[in-house]
């Protein structure tokens, strides 16, 4: 953390208490080692002239009555200075943990911040911003090394009906299945996106186009119960691959018109009722008690 930054929440009124800043401690760490660096250089000062001592009072009289007594406090002394040194160390390790464990929580705070400013909050996905980079980055790497490179467009059939009928809450939990589900079909190196609303992009780099519909089989139809119904989240996609020459956008556009090629087809030849298609009573002996468009 520069000087600027410590300024900065000293006087916006950050709730670090004081002393306890890594500069302050930097400070007292840096003061505690030179003072344990001076008492080193004194702790040896004092031995020399201690042995200087223990050897003329050997060569003293054996009748002198002080050589014990001078020996005893060279020993107690030498022997307290030694605690002495040993507590300013303990000093100097508590402050190292202190600034260490301050470091820590900066880097998690660090952390926390930079997922807020990538992550859709309530999917977890990456957001859109994010995904608009990762798929530019990911253009021009396939540019430089001709490795495949495939995008996914996902757009969620009946949404709107599942938020009508169930309500918000229900349609939140209807995305957070589904990004769950595209958790779990991707791979570590794959980028999956909310674009917003119902709108999701796969980024899949050095993915051939055959891998492509194995993904979407292992997305399969996601399903929860509310209330005793279960809802199938179903959905549409349009997939497209990179060419030569491809900008994002260009790609985006072919995914994006083989996507909407598909809900125009199914929209052409809706089902008898668009609800029957996203959700199913729990239990089989209720049929006759729920609403047509409900069995």
């Amino acid at each position: 953390m520069t000087t600027t930054e410590i300024a900065e929440r000293r006087t916006t009124g950050s709730d670090t208490p004081a002393g306890n800043t890594p500069a302050d401690i930097s400070l007292q760490l840096g003061r505690c080692l030179k003072t344990a660096f001076q008492h080193s250089v004194i702790e040896t000062l004092v031995l020399l002239v201690a042995a200087g001592l223990v050897f003329c009072l050997l060569n003293a009289s054996d009748g002198f009555i002080g050589t014990k007594l001078a020996l005893l406090i060279l020993n107690l002394a030498i022997l307290l200075s030694h605690c002495y040194q040993m507590l300013r160390n303990q000093r100097c390790k508590d402050l190292v943990l202190k600034q260490l464990d301050l470091a820590a929580k900066d880097r998690a705070k660090t952390n926390r911040l930079y997922d807020l400013s990538i992550l859709d909050p309530l999917t977890g996905l990456h957001n859109r911003r994010f995904g608009e980079q990762s798929l530019k980055e990911a253009v021009e790497r396939a540019h430089k090394t001709g490795e495949n490179l495939a995008i996914v467009l996902l757009d969620l059939d009946f949404f709107k009906e599942i938020n009508d009928q169930f309500g918000h809450a229900v349609g939140d939990v209807a995305l957070k299945e589904f990004s769950r589900s595209i958790r779990k079909a991707i791979r570590a190196c794959d980028t999956p996106v909310r674009l917003g609303g119902d709108e999701f992009l796969l980024v899949l780099p050095e993915c051939p186009r055959d891998k492509v519909n194995v993904i979407l089989q292992r997305i399969g139809t996601p399903s929860f119960y509310h209330e005793g119904i279960k809802i199938n989240v179903c959905y549409s996609s349009g997939s497209a691959h990179y060419q030569y020459g491809d900008a994002s956008e260009s790609i985006l556009a072919r995914a994006d018109e083989q996507l909407y090629a598909k809900k125009a087809a199914r929209t052409t030849t809706p089902p008898k009722s668009p609800l029957r298609a996203i959700s199913e009573p729990a239990v089989s002996a209720s049929r006759s008690l729920v609403p047509t468009w409900l069995r």
